[in-house]
């Protein structure tokens, strides 16, 4: 890993390299209850320069470093959320969406591209 690599993490370590891999820890099995569907959009170049680097290619790095519009995260995330529901039983909050601080203009936006100066993407 080197500083131009994004790391997903929380208070308990690494998650994940963005778009690129998941620790073992983050896959879901059957003994899976509980699970956070984390909607994101990652640069293709940068993505594609990642896994590159650390000579790891999976599902996510092949479709990321081909690009992925942002604007269909919302959409990605209420199919999968619905999907878990039909078929597993799931149960989703109407509360899901937590409000992001855009790099790019440097101000709080709920998670729709029209209310983020053009900058999603």
């Amino acid at each position: 890993m080197d500083d131009t690599m994004l790391m997903i993490a929380d208070t308990a370590g690494d998650i994940a390299i963005a778009g690129v891999m998941g620790r073992l820890e983050s896959e879901v099995s059957e003994a899976t209850r509980n699970i956070l569907l984390e909607s994101a959009t990652f640069e293709g170049i940068s993505n594609r320069r990642t896994a590159q680097k650390l000579r790891m290619s999976s599902e996510a790095s092949y479709r990321f470093a081909r690009g992925i519009p942002a604007t269909l995260n919302s959409l990605a995330a209420q199919a999968a959320a619905e999907l878990m529901r039909k078929y597993a039983g799931g149960a989703w909050s109407p509360a899901w969406w937590t409000p992001i601080r855009c790099r790019k203009c440097c101000r709080w936006s709920t998670p729709r591209p029209a209310t983020c100066s053009g900058c999603w993407g």
